[in-house]
């Protein structure tokens, strides 16, 4: 916008390039956050190989952080851009899949709930209100669960979504 401004623009022209430089200024931080999208989307979506997400069916029925209480849980796969879901069941089934879990991480997190049995009870692992230690936590126990190694998780009741 500098290089179109000049001493010789009457104020009317002046103004409405004043307008534009402040639409595209608040407009450039959603550019950006679309351009990081379309960056690494194509990976999110299977191009390089399929990958496998843990999906969180949650409900906020009880206080449990900003993740709420996990009822159900799905596998979903990307690979190429098509989708699929091999594993939907309970919570309760990852909890019935087995005992003597471990969880290393993160230590705050241990440290806070593992008073809850949270290696061994994944309706006490939404207790934290931190959804980024929750999937740290749910990349270790789910294939302690029964379940294929993941790449992310997903959680469409939470406020943050994805990681």
């Amino acid at each position: 916008m500098d290089g179109v401004r000049s001493p010789w623009l009457l104020s009317l022209v002046t103004s409405r390039i004043d307008r534009l430089e402040e639409q595209v200024d608040g407009a450039l931080p959603d550019a950006e956050i679309a351009q990081g999208v379309v960056s690494i989307a194509p990976r999110l979506l299977g191009a390089d190989g399929p990958q496998r997400y843990l999906v969180f069916f949650t409900t906020p029925v009880e206080a449990r952080g900003r993740i709420g209480f996990p009822g159900n849980y799905a596998e979903l796969v990307v690979d190429n851009g098509q989708l699929s879901m091999p594993v939907f069941g309970r919570v309760s089934e990852l909890e019935d899949a087995g005992s003597g879990r471990t969880l290393s991480g993160p230590a705050d997190m241990v440290s806070r709930y593992a008073r809850f049995d949270i290696a061994n009870t994944w309706r006490n692992l939404t207790m934290t209100p931190d959804f980024p230690s929750f999937v740290i936590a749910a990349h270790q126990l789910y294939p302690q669960s029964g379940g294929q190694p993941i790449d992310g998780v997903i959680a469409p009741g939470n406020a943050e979504g994805a990681y």
